[in-house]
C-alpha cells in the first residue's frame, strides 16, 4: 500500500481480495477532506488474468468498468447505499472493499498526521521555554 497524506488529501493503492471470486481488487482511491474524490482501477486487470475464473471474472469486471462503476463512488462519505453495477455485483462490491479500506487508511493517515503536528507543536513550546 502506498499512502499519502497532505492537506487532508489522501492517495494510495488498496488491495481487496475476494475470496468468493478468486482476484484481487486493486484500485487506486483518492479521499479528500472525508469524500471519495476519484477512483481508477490500478492493478485489477493484471490480477484477473491469474485468476482460476479469470473469464468469467474478466467479463464482469469490464461490465463494471463499461456502466462507469466507479462513477457511483466519488463524493460519497460512506458506501452505503452505493447500488451495484446491474450483472456485476461481486466486482462491485470488491471495489465497496476496497474504498472501505482506503477511508480506513485514510483515518489512521489523518490521526498519524495529528500525532505529528502535535509533537512538532509541543516540541517548539519546550523549546521557547527552555530559552526564557
Amino acid at each position: 500500500e502506498i499512502a499519502e497524506n497532505k492537506q487532508n488529501i489522501f492517495r494510495g493503492d488498496v488491495i481487496f481480495h475476494g475470496k468468493d471470486y478468486d482476484y484481487d481488487v486493486v484500485v487506486k482511491v483518492e479521499i479528500k477532506d472525508g469524500k471519495v474524490v476519484k477512483v481508477t482501477d490500478h492493478a485489477t486487470r493484471e490480477q484477473l488474468d491469474k485468476s482460476k475464473y479469470a473469464g468469467p471474472n474478466l467479463f464482469y469486471w469490464n461490465l463494471f468498468l463499461e456502466e462507469k462503476g466507479f462513477d457511483r463512488f466519488e463524493g460519497k462519505t460512506e458506501i452505503k447505499g452505493v447500488d451495484a453495477v446491474t450483472n456485476a455485483t461481486a466486482s462491485t462490491d470488491g471495489v465497496k472493499q476496497a474504498i472501505l479500506k482506503a477511508f480506513e487508511n485514510a483515518k489512521r493517515e489523518a490521526k498519524s498526521k495529528d500525532k505529528d503536528v502535535n509533537k512538532d507543536t509541543n516540541k517548539d513550546k519546550t523549546e521557547s521555554n527552555s530559552g526564557k
